[in-house]
C-alpha cells in the first residue's frame, strides 16, 4: 500500500542524475543493511540483476535505453519482516525531450495499518529522498522543494501567486506568515520544526513581514496568511472566489503558539500532505514510465534463475579390474569412453534439468507470492464491497430521515409564516402597523464553524469551546479526533458542529423550564421552537447486542466523565453507549459518544466522551 510518494525534477541531464541517484541509493542500502551485506556490500549489484543477500532483503536494478533514446533508471530495495514487506522504489527518466532536466518519481510501499488494514502504516520522509534534496535543484512543477523552509521577500509574492494558481504539482505548499513578535530566523527554524514530516512531498514558504503584508492584500480574507499563522495551500488556488479559501487548510497563529498544540500540528500537517500526495494521480508521462520501469523489473525477477553451485559427479563405486586379459583391453577401453560419453551427456543434461528445475521453483515462488497478495487484495475488495454496502443502506436510511425531516420543517416553517402574517394583520388593524411591520435586531453571530479538527481542539484547550457550548462537557482524547484529519473531508467538521451545538440547545431545553422535553429523542423528534437540531436519523441510543454482551467492545466505549456524574467507576470512567453518526465512510465512519447528564442536579450537562474512527464490533475486529 502507498506510504509515501513523491515527484519531481531536478537539474542536469539524465547521463549525469542517473549515476549520482545511483550512488545515493546504494550508499543508502548499505549504510542501513550493512549487516545483511556484508563486506562486500552492493559490489555485485549491475543493471540487470536481481540480488537477495538475505531471506529479509531483496535488491533490484534496471538501466535501459527505451524509443527515442529516452533513458529509463530503477532501483528497488524490498524489506521483508516476517510476514509484512517495506518496498521503496526509485526512477530516473530523462532524455532528448526533458533536455537538461531530468524527472525523479519515488515510491514507498508498506504493510497495511494495523489499526485499518484498508491504510498504510505510517511512513517517515526517506532518508534518501532528503539527501537527493541536498544534492540536486529539485522542483514540482515551478514549486521548489527542498529540505527546509524557503524565505520570501516582497518581490517573490507575484511568482508565488502565480504558482500557488496552477494546478501542475503534485503536492501542498505550505505558505507562512511572519509574526510581528519574534525574530525571521527564530520563526524560520520554528517553521521548519512543525513541516519537517512533510518534506519531498510539499514545499514549505515563509512571508517575511513586506511579503505577508503584500501576499494578503493580493487575496481575498478567506485566502489570506496572517501574522504567525500557516495556510497549506491545494493546486489551482481561485483568490477571486472567497469560497474557495475552505480547500486551502489554515492553522491559526493561536494553535501554532500552544506548546501543547504544536507536535500535534506538526502530526497533522504530515498526515494531511502523505494523504494528499500520495491518493494524486500522476500525469500520463510519468504513469507511462513507471509501466516500463515495472516491465523490466518483472523480466529481471522471472528471467533470473536462483544461483547455486552444480558440483561435479562423483565417482562410480567399484573401479574397474586392475587386471585384464590383453585381448580384452582395447574392448575395455572403447567401452570405458563410450560409457564416459553417456554419463557426459546425462551430467549435462542433469545440470540443465536442474538449472530449468531453479528456475521453475523461482517462478512457482514470485507466483504463488503474486496470488497470495492477490488473495489478500481480493478479500480487502469484498471488505471494502461489504463496508460500503453497509454505508449505501446506512444513507438510505439517513436520506430517508433527511427528507422526512425536512418536510416537517417545511410544515413548522409554513404554519409558522401563517401565524405571522395572521398578527401582523391583526395589529395593523388595531393601530400598530409600525410594530407589526418592523424587523427586529440580529442577535450577535454565533462562534464560527471551525476549519478543521486542529482548530476544534484549540478552542478545546483555550476554552473558547467552553464558552460557546457551555452546556456541553468534553472529556474526549483530541488525539482520536485529529486522527479524522488526514481524510480531507470537511463536511465532518461541519457535521460534527451541528451536533455539538445541538446537544447544547438540548441542554438548554432540559434547563428551560418554559419547555417541555424529557429527552433527547423526543427533543431531535420535535425541537422547541428557537433550538437547533440534527436529523433524527443520526441519534444512536443503544449499541448492538454483540457490543453490550462483550467486555472488550464495552471497555473501548468507556470514557471519563466529571465527578458530578453519578454511576462512575474507580477510574472515574463511565459506559457511553449512546452516540451520533457523524459520516459513514468504510472502516473510518467517524462517530461523536456522549452521556446525557442533563437530570443531574446542578450539572445539566451533556458529556463528550469520544469524537474519533469507529470504534471495533462485530463488523469490524
Amino acid at each position: 500500500m502507498r506510504a509515501y510518494q513523491s515527484t519531481f525534477s531536478v537539474d542536469g541531464p539524465v547521463d549525469e542524475v542517473a549515476p549520482a541517484v545511483r550512488d545515493v541509493m546504494v550508499a543508502w542500502a548499505e549504510k542501513k543493511h550493512r549487516r545483511k551485506l556484508g563486506p562486500d556490500g552492493l559490489g555485485a549489484l549491475a543493471p540487470g540483476m536481481r540480488l537477495q543477500p538475505h531471506p529479509g532483503l531483496e535488491l533490484l536494478m534496471t538501466d535501459t535505453r527505451e524509443e527515442l533514446e529516452d533513458r529509463v533508471f530503477g532501483f528497488v530495495v524490498v524489506e521483508r519482516h516476517g510476514v509484512n514487506s517495506w518496498a521503496s522504489q526509485v526512477m530516473v527518466v530523462g532524455g532528448p525531450r526533458l533536455g537538461d532536466r531530468s524527472l525523479i518519481a519515488v515510491e514507498t510501499d508498506s504493510p497495511p495499518s494495523p489499526k485499518d488494514p484498508l491504510r498504510p502504516k505510517t511512513a517517515s520522509v526517506p532518508r534518501f529522498v532528503r539527501t537527493m534534496l541536498e544534492r540536486f535543484e529539485c522542483d514540482d512543477a515551478g514549486i521548489h522543494l527542498s529540505n527546509s523552509p524557503q524565505v520570501l521577500g516582497v518581490e517573490d509574492v507575484p511568482g508565488l501567486l502565480k504558482e500557488l494558481g496552477e494546478t501542475d504539482h503534485h503536492g501542498l505548499v505550505l505558505v507562512a506568515g511572519a509574526p510581528e513578535d519574534r525574530p525571521l530566523p527564530a520563526w524560520t527554524k520554528f517553521i521548519g520544526n512543525i513541516t519537517k514530516g512533510t518534506v519531498g512531498q510539499a514545499a514549505t514558504y515563509i512571508l517575511d513581514a513586506e511579503a505577508t503584508a503584500a501576499f494578503n492584500e493580493s487575496v481575498s480574507p478567506q485566502h489570506a496568511v496572517l501574522g504567525g499563522s500557516l495556510r497549506s495551500f491545494a493546486p489551482g488556488a481561485l483568490f477571486e472566489e472567497p469560497d474557495d479559501g475552505a480547500r486551502h487548510r489554515l492553522m491559526s497563529a493561536q494553535t501554532l503558539a500552544d506548546d501543547r498544540l504544536r507536535k500535534k500540528a506538526g502530526q497533522v500537517l504530515e498526515r494531511r500532505t502523505r494523504a494528499f500526495t500520495n491518493d494524486r494521480e500522476l500525469e500520463r508521462r510519468i504513469r507511462r514510465y513507471l509501466w516500463i520501469l515495472g516491465q523490466h523489473f518483472d523480466e529481471i525477477v522471472f528471467r533470473t534463475p536462483q544461483q547455486r553451485e552444480i558440483g561435479a559427479a562423483a565417482p562410480a563405486d567399484g573401479a574397474l579390474p586392475t587386471t585384464a586379459p590383453a585381448e580384452d583391453t582395447a574392448q575395455l577401453h572403447a567401452r570405458a569412453e563410450e560409457l564416459a560419453t553417456l554419463l557426459a551427456d546425462r551430467n549435462k543434461d542433469l545440470d540443465e534439468a536442474k538449472k530449468e528445475l531453479a528456475r521453475a521453483r523461482d517462478t512457482i515462488g514470485l507466483l504463488e507470492q503474486r496470488n497470495s497478495k492477490r488473495e489478500q487484495d481480493d478479500e480487502a475488495l469484498r471488505e471494502e464491497l461489504r463496508l460500503r454496502t453497509d454505508e449505501r443502506d446506512e444513507l438510505n436510511v439517513d436520506y430517508a430521515v433527511a427528507l422526512d425531516d425536512k418536510d416537517r420543517a417545511l410544515g413548522r416553517a409554513e404554519k409558522a409564516e401563517r401565524e405571522v402574517q395572521r398578527l401582523r394583520t391583526v395589529l395593523s388593524r388595531i393601530g400598530h402597523a409600525e410594530e407589526a411591520w418592523d424587523t427586529p435586531e440580529e442577535d450577535e453571530p454565533d462562534l464560527a464553524q471551525p476549519s478543521d479538527w486542529l482548530e476544534l481542539a484549540t478552542w478545546a484547550g483555550n476554552g473558547e469551546l467552553a464558552r460557546a457550548l457551555p452546556r456541553v462537557d468534553f472529556t474526549c482524547d483530541w488525539d482520536r479526533a485529529l486522527d479524522l484529519d488526514d481524510q480531507n473531508n470537511l463536511t465532518w467538521i461541519a457535521t460534527t458542529w451541528d451536533i455539538l451545538r445541538a446537544l447544547n440547545d438540548y441542554g438548554r431545553a432540559r434547563a428551560d423550564e418554559s419547555v417541555t422535553v424529557r429527552n433527547l429523542h423526543e427533543y431531535l423528534s420535535a425541537p422547541p421552537d428557537g433550538f437547533r437540531t440534527v436529523p433524527r436519523g443520526r441519534y444512536k441510543p443503544t449499541e448492538s447486542e454483540t457490543v453490550e454482551n462483550r467486555q472488550r467492545y464495552r471497555k473501548e466505549r468507556t470514557f471519563p466523565v466529571p465527578e458530578q456524574v453519578p454511576g462512575r467507576d474507580d477510574n472515574g470512567r463511565l459506559y457511553m453507549d449512546r452516540h451520533f453518526v457523524i459520516a459513514t465512510a468504510g472502516i473510518v465512519s467517524p462517530r461523536l459518544y456522549f452521556h446525557d447528564a442533563t437530570d443531574v442536579p446542578g450539572y445539566g450537562k451533556v458529556v463528550v466522551g469520544y469524537i474519533g474512527r469507529h470504534l471495533t464490533n462485530g463488523q469490524t475486529n
